[in-house]
């Protein structure tokens, strides 16, 4: 008994016999023989199909007694995926469900195959449940089946008046044959889904369409507003004649819902910088498409949805995966029937189908039942709220618009066919802003220099992560400053290519050489990020000129991407009359209340690096990340500040994300309407700013 029990379990998740089979070796159970799960399997579908057929009678009954005038939603599906244009799956299903219950009134399935037919071929077929009832195609299986449950509806003395459906199919061209009296609503989820995708489709020809992420949104929220509203098919023309007016500056005819009349200052909050669309051209396009749903106007009017149909195929595809085929047996109405049972009943649909077979279900069943039961009823009422639908829209805007920032950032990724374009592929991605993801390794290191010139050479380059210490004195190619010499206690005699240090002989290696070394200790490492004092304006430009020297800045980026500057954050965290000075030795003293001689590389990154991890490290911001080649992007970002498009502040804030000019070039070519909005929007600066950044590169065009 607990086998067969198993069964509707293994029917309403998806399991099939070979899988049964499996399971049970895994839990060191002996298998069941094919043959007795098949024949279990029907006695347990058959309960299930007539337990199924009762729902549907129950639920008719209700919602005659819940409305007037019976309207239902209908909407099929397939047991395989369409590839658009080839429909060829054996199997389908549909359902009529009522507007008032949101439950299943009536079902029907379709095969055009059945396994046991197929076998015998043209010799003796045995007795058997033939699961085939369908010689036409695929497409076909749609409107018969609304034909079949309208009549069955008809013959019980409960005829549809009015039908919610798509316009995927001739399923209404169909049933006016037979139903001539029967009203054909549209489902708004597919209106929704039409309007978006012309709108998308007259993207391609006019940029004015995706200069923002949100003008389609916002003109796709105005046809559904102007739907919703309406109560009769004259609304629903007046509606849509105002839209097209309105999105162009015109507004004599605009109704109540436009503040243009309220506010003398109405700006468009969804279009491109406040401004009306423009283009003439693009206005006739979409009053032509305003025209094409006028036309319709009395299919537009209280539109259904048919969103209680597709939430039914999503469950049965739960029970009937499509890439399982079931559609040759009897286990397909099985699978089906179940769905039923749980789209009606609940979860505890189990606990019906096991009384009628005389089991038991068990406690834990039933337990289990009603809590999946409580949830889905929590569920649909939170879904129902104003918040959780402010929510879902907030939550969809910020991926929208995250989303055309990453396609801005990296440009087109994936295509039919790119690989084979003409034009060269551009690669480069526009750094989006740094942020720390909590794997970075903080590498503190510190150089020691001839002098003060950011051209100087290198003659101490020291780095520590953890108890890692990297040291090396560097033999310089140029006379050290006796200033330099004093402060650092390193003195060279080029003369004998001896270092010494404080008057000890120290070993030294080219620059090339100390180089090479530091890029291999930081690759040693998962998400390096250089950590010093001062090194934005002194340590940074000395080391990238050396790198740039000997070719390997590069690589060295490649390697490393962000830095933190110790001196720029502990202004930001203390107060001068606190720590007197914001010296590295000082702040040491002060904050560590440690004494050690400065100047000496490797003290020096020791000591930072108790500093950072012990007081520094955990009052760290986004702001305080900066890009390696900070220096390099700010001075690329200098013609836009001497022309006044963008402060010097904000150039500054776009090279410490690591954005250059040649970035918001590449963010113009990508996107001409609104990529340097984007991206500049993503860096958390000024529209302004991207209208002016454009008039320049135009000009310097």
């Amino acid at each position: 008994m607990s086998r067969i029990f198993f069964l509707s379990g293994m029917i309403n998740s998806g399991m099939g016999p070979s899988h049964v089979n499996s399971f049970l070796t895994a839990c060191d159970i002996p298998p069941i023989d094919h043959k007795t799960i098949a024949k279990k399997e029907n006695i347990i579908g058959d309960i299930i199909e007539k337990e199924a057929q009762k729902s549907c009678t129950r639920s008719l009954q209700k919602e005659v007694q819940m409305s007037d005038t019976l309207e239902c939603s209908y909407d099929a599906g397939w047991q395989t995926r369409g590839a658009g244009w080839n429909y060829n799956s054996i199997s389908g299903h549909g359902t009529l469900i009522g507007k008032q219950t949101g439950k299943i009134l009536q079902y029907e399935i379709r095969s055009k195959s059945c396994s046991v037919c197929d076998h015998h071929g043209e010799g003796v077929i045995p007795v058997h449940q033939c699961s085939k009832n369908w010689d036409g195609s695929s497409k076909a299986m749609e409107p018969d089946m609304a034909v079949s449950m309208l009549h069955k509806m008809k013959d019980c003395g409960h005829p549809v008046q009015v039908i919610h459906a798509d316009n995927d199919s001739t399923t209404l061209s169909t049933l006016k044959l037979d139903f001539p009296e029967l009203q054909k609503k549209d489902d708004k989820n597919h209106i929704k889904k039409g309007i978006s995708k012309k709108l998308y489709a007259l993207a391609a020809k006019w940029k004015e369409l995706k200069s923002q992420s949100s003008v389609i949104p916002y003109l796709v929220r105005c046809f559904m507003y102007t739907l919703s509203r309406a109560r009769t098919s004259d609304d629903v023309r007046e509606g849509l004649s105002q839209i097209v007016p309105h999105v162009f500056g015109d507004h004599a005819m605009c109704s109540d819902w436009c503040t243009f009349k309220k506010d003398p200052d109405f700006r468009f909050k969804h279009l491109p910088n406040g401004q009306q669309l423009k283009a003439d051209g693009l206005r006739q396009a979409l009053e032509e498409m305003v025209e094409t749903y006028k036309k319709r106007a009395d299919q537009l009017v209280n539109m259904g949805s048919t969103q209680s149909n597709e939430n039914f195929n999503f469950v049965v595809s739960s029970k009937a995966p499509k890439n399982r085929c079931y559609g040759r047996s009897r286990s397909l109405t099985h699978r089906v029937s179940a769905a039923v049972l749980q789209k009606n009943e609940g979860h505890t649909w189990i606990n019906k189908v096991c009384q009628t077979a005389s089991l038991s279900p068990g406690h834990y069943s039933n337990i289990l039942g009603k809590r999946l039961d409580r949830k889905r009823l929590w569920q649909n009422t939170r879904q129902k709220l104003i918040k959780t639908k402010k929510r879902r829209l907030e939550l969809k805007k910020k991926k929208s618009s995250a989303a055309s920032l990453s396609t801005v950032r990296e440009g087109t990724i994936y295509s039919e066919n790119i690989e084979l374009s003409s034009s060269e592929v551009n690669t480069c991605i526009i750094p989006s802003s740094p942020k720390l993801k909590g794997t970075e390794n903080f590498i503190h290191f510190d150089l020691e220099t001839t002098g003060l010139e950011r051209t100087s050479d290198i003659v101490q380059l020291s780095a520590v992560c953890g108890t890692t210490v990297m040291n090396r004195y560097v033999m310089p190619r140029k006379k050290m400053s006796l200033a330099a010499s004093k402060v650092t206690g390193i003195r060279v005699s080029l003369h004998d290519n001896q270092m010494f240090c404080k008057g000890e002989k120290v070993e030294s290696v080219t620059i090339q050489t100390a180089l090479l070394d530091f890029i291999e200790f930081l690759k040693g490492f998962e998400n390096p990020v250089l950590v010093g004092h001062n090194i934005l304006s002194f340590d940074i430009p000395v080391l990238l000129h050396k790198l740039s020297e000997f070719h390997l800045k590069k690589e060295f980026l490649s390697t490393v991407h962000l830095c933190i500057d110790t001196l720029k954050l502990a202004r930001r965290l203390f107060k001068k009359d606190i720590v007197g000075n914001y010296k590295q030795q000082t702040l040491v003293s002060v904050l560590l209340n440690k004494e050690y001689a400065a100047h000496d590389a490797k003290e020096d990154v020791m000591l930072l690096q108790e500093l950072f991890l012990g007081v520094l490290k955990d009052k760290l911001s986004k702001n305080d990340l900066c890009s390696i080649d900070f220096k390099d992007l700010f001075a690329t970002l200098t013609p836009l500040v001497e022309n006044k498009c963008v402060s010097s502040v904000n150039a500054r804030k776009l090279a410490q994300q690591g954005i250059g000019l040649f970035h918001l070039q590449i963010a113009e070519q990508r996107d001409s309407s609104s990529g340097i909005e984007t991206i500049l929007i993503g860096a958390s600066l000024s529209r302004k700013a991207a209208l002016k950044i454009c008039q320049y590169l135009k000009r310097e065009q």
